[in-house]
């Protein structure tokens, strides 16, 4: 009984912190519910055509990067201007030589004292004027985006003081069952939760494609040293009561690794940097005067969040273990880990019942014993990936013809 007593207490943090989805979600709902449906702030002809810096960060991307900038080369520009540029950061390919033939405009940066993605995006911020610019949008260099993209983006005018996030789909979702999995996640991420959280005026978290005013990047900064820098400044940036709005019509599409060997390294860095945000930023959150209950909860929620198989996997055990405990206190225990793994179970049966492709997404679900094991083991690997600074990339390939 002792045991039980105290398996109890130190799994009680966890699970309060495990409910906040639940919470979060259905207090986003009723906020939701008594809200107007969030549309476009103004007729586009209210404001001047918005001007975008297309970033492209990249090393060692000859690969893939040509498909990406003939992308948003052959964009279409009814509502914005655009201009692309590729900074090629401690390259030791043709990637530079790659982005310039498909009409970007390439700057090469050699610093391998301070490499990594953050760091060469607040590089190529010191040297370009960015007040020429409305605002600036980070696209990696695996990903193409829809011919409409700048225009989808317009629609949100004015852009200078606040952030968006872009619709961040999978290109080779069919490719195998992983990018299948994945691509059904991303559908519960971009179809399910971020329009409810728009719905309810809520800041949506951030990622490739993600969209920076150039007066917001002024005033609330980049985040040049971060493990990862789109949480780092959806929390920073949420703290200091910013807007993060959503552009659901603004598409585009990177590569999912193929194999979990070849996605270990990157997910093992998300996982470590989403936790380091989440130590450093839950304070600021919960005493900030800029934002109300409804955005702390859902902030602190999404920083918590360990992903929704690796949280699936371990409520389940937690909960299973629990059950077996005796007493009262660890059987509700057991019932709030259980209740956890709510918000994600009904958005992907709602995303699921929406998709042509059912049977081959089912196929894949039922893989996720297999998959939820290695994502335990990562996840273990995560707690000594801590360092800034290099490059963390998953192994780029060319997609096979379906």
């Amino acid at each position: 009984m002792i045991f039980a007593t105290l398996t109890v207490l130190v799994l009680l943090p966890v699970a309060l912190i495990w409910v906040l989805p639940v919470v979060a979600d259905l207090l986003s709902t009723l906020v939701a519910l008594g809200r107007q449906p969030i549309g476009v702030v103004q007729k586009r002809s209210s404001y001047a055509r918005p001007q975008i810096l297309f970033l492209v960060p990249a090393h060692n991307e000859s690969l893939l990067i040509g498909d990406c900038i003939f992308s948003l080369v052959a964009m279409t520009s009814d509502n914005a201007d655009s201009e692309v540029l590729v900074v090629a950061d401690n390259c030791s390919d043709n990637t530079a030589a790659v982005a310039k033939s498909f009409g970007a405009r390439v700057i090469e940066r050699s610093d391998t004292a301070n490499p990594g993605k953050p760091a060469a995006i607040q590089w190529v911020f010191d040297r370009v004027p960015l007040a020429q610019f409305d605002a600036v949008t980070i696209i990696d260099a695996d990903t193409t985006v829809d011919q409409g993209f700048a225009d989808a983006l317009a629609e949100h005018a004015p852009l200078r003081d606040k952030a968006i996030q872009t619709y961040n789909g999978i290109g080779n979702e069919r490719e195998t069952w992983l990018t299948a999995l994945g691509g059904l996640l991303v559908k519960v991420r971009y179809e399910g939760q971020f329009l409810l959280k728009r719905r309810a005026g809520l800041n949506c978290p951030m990622a490739n494609g993600m969209t920076m005013g150039t007066n917001l990047l002024r005033r609330a900064g980049w985040a040049p040293s971060s493990l990862t820098e789109n949480w780092e400044l959806y929390a920073r940036w949420t703290a200091l009561g910013e807007w993060i709005d959503f552009a659901p019509a603004a598409r585009l599409a990177s590569q999912e690794a193929k194999s979990m060997a070849q996605s270990a390294t990157q997910r093992r860095r998300w996982q470590a940097g989403r936790w380091l945000v989440f130590t450093q930023y839950a304070l600021p959150i919960l005493r900030s005067s800029k934002i109300g209950v409804a955005q702390k909860l859902d902030a602190l929620s999404e920083l918590s969040a360990p992903g929704p198989v690796l949280h699936a996997s371990i409520a389940v055990l937690l909960a299973t273990g629990l059950f077996l405990l005796p007493g009262l206190s660890a059987h509700m225990l057991a019932a709030v880990f259980a209740l956890s793994l709510l918000p994600t179970a009904a958005w992907t049966a709602i995303v699921l019942r929406r998709q042509p492709n059912r049977v081959e997404l089912i196929r894949a679900l039922a893989r996720l014993p297999f998959y939820a094991v290695w994502r335990v083991a990562v996840a273990v690997m995560a707690v000594s990936t801590a360092r800034r600074g290099a490059w963390h990339r998953s192994p780029r390939h060319l997609t096979e013809t379906i």
